[in-house]
């Protein structure tokens, strides 16, 4: 049986939300792993700068 393209989209939920969605947890995900680096990063300067 062959699906035409408005019984295919009422099957699918929508997949550019999604895909939307999904980009965005993503990057608000690497924004907050990025911020956890630079601020162990931060640390360890302190911490080599405080033994010179």
């Amino acid at each position: 049986a062959v699906m035409c393209s408005r019984g295919f989209e009422q099957k699918l939920p929508h997949p550019s939300k999604e895909n939307f969605n999904l980009k965005l947890r993503i990057y608000f995900l690497e924004e907050r792993m990025q911020q956890k680096c630079d601020d162990s990063t931060e640390d360890i300067f302190k911490t080599v700068r405080g033994r010179s």
